[in-house]
């Protein structure tokens, strides 16, 4: 009896490694979870940017893992406040950028005290 292997090779834009690179900011984990994700994800063995932005951003996706992992106990059990919980949840929404008050009260009714 022969054993026949098959191996499928997989190529990666150079996009693709350009923004996983960004994604996972210089951390290792972080790069590996996001290009685990990828390959995951992947159907025609090559991933491209769509894959990685799919497997960032997606339902179960990277970052949803890695806050998971990371921020879950933070977020729950060392913030006690639903009001906090939300301004953050507000900041989310501009990812890296510069959030000022006005812009979070524009996602969300919240008292003045609260974004002070």
């Amino acid at each position: 009896m022969q054993i026949v292997l098959i191996k499928e090779q997989t190529t990666i834009d150079p996009d693709a490694m350009e923004l996983i690179s960004q994604l996972s900011e210089g951390y290792p984990h972080f790069l590996q979870e996001f290009a685990f994700k990828a390959f995951e994800i992947d159907t025609d063995n090559n991933i491209c940017s769509e894959d990685v932005k799919e497997a960032a951003f997606g339902n179960i996706g990277a970052l949803h893992q890695l806050g998971h992992k990371y921020f879950n106990d933070l977020y729950f059990t060392q913030i006690g406040s639903d009001d906090y919980r939300r301004v953050l949840q507000a900041m989310s929404r501009f990812s890296d950028d510069w959030v000022n008050r006005t812009m979070i009260k524009s996602e969300i009714s919240i008292k003045d005290t609260i974004t002070k």
